[in-house]
């Protein structure tokens, strides 16, 4: 932030500067002889054989040219000041993106010169339409691994594993109220994004209404010959079919989701072994 980006110029301000500067030194010249002539008015006035209206006269040339070179030194730090002003700073840090001019370049007023991504990692959301009465300001959002890894199978051995639940946590920070080719548009803000590719789309999570659902832990699960059982407080084993990992979002614990095999009231236990 602060650095400078791009410089414009002027060609023709460097040679005004040139002639200002010249006659700003020509100035000095007459202060330096009028101070001189200056003094020896003085003399001969002291002495009584000058007059004085030829000391004043020679002091209205000093002041003359004092007031003539302080106006030169104005002019020239307007011409400099122009200069300065053709200076193009980044507003923020980050990365240059894009540079839209090549140098040498003709650049009009308000002309972009370059595009740079800040630190601060925004992450834009498109969801589908009907998405759109379920996304509110503050909503949380889980971001996946980069690239677009497939998504692990339901029941697979790799349901289990708790990195199916190790993701970035957000939060919603702008909802737009315009819809964009059929898809709502919003803003999250992610922490953790700062090795990301600007543009780089990535598996994003969001609440999309609510549910209810068994969700127990992944150890409680036991497979066994293609078919997925858990175990009832009485001892009896209990087939199931579980969907897909749920991650944790907020206080609430993951899991797996139970679609079928149970129903409100069972208590189920661990494995032995699990």
């Amino acid at each position: 932030m602060g650095q400078i980006g791009a410089v414009v110029r002027d060609p023709k301000l460097p040679l005004q500067l040139a002639a200002l500067d010249a006659r700003i030194q020509a100035l000095q010249a007459q202060q330096h002889q009028a101070e001189l002539e200056l003094d020896r008015a003085r003399q001969l006035r002291a002495s009584g054989t000058g007059t004085q209206q030829r000391l004043d006269d020679a002091q209205s040339a000093v002041d003359v040219a004092r007031a003539q070179i302080a106006a030169m030194k104005a002019e020239r730090a307007v011409v400099d000041q122009q200069l300065r002003e053709g200076e193009v700073f980044a507003p923020a840090n980050g990365r240059i993106l894009q540079v839209k001019v090549i140098d040498g370049a003709v650049v009009m007023p308000g002309e972009p010169v370059a595009s740079i991504a800040t630190e601060t990692y925004v992450l834009r959301l498109h969801l589908p339409e009907r998405h759109a009465r379920f996304m509110h300001e503050g909503d949380p959002v889980l971001v996946g691994d980069r690239g677009l890894a497939p998504a692990t199978p339901p029941g697979g051995e790799a349901a289990q594993e708790p990195k199916a639940l190790d993701l970035k946590r957000g939060t919603v920070r702008q909802v737009y109220p315009e819809m964009a080719g059929g898809q709502v548009v919003a803003d999250a803000t992610v922490t953790g994004l700062g090795d990301f590719f600007v543009g780089e789309r990535v598996r994003v999570y969001v609440a999309t209404g609510t549910r209810e659902a068994f969700v127990i832990p992944p150890d409680y699960v036991l497979r066994r010959f293609g078919t997925d059982f858990v175990r009832l407080a009485d001892g009896t084993e209990a087939p199931v079919q579980v969907g897909g990992p749920i991650p944790k979002v907020g206080d609430q614990s993951g899991g797996i989701e139970v679609l079928s095999g149970l129903k409100p009231g069972d208590v189920i236990v661990r494995p032995a072994g699990a």
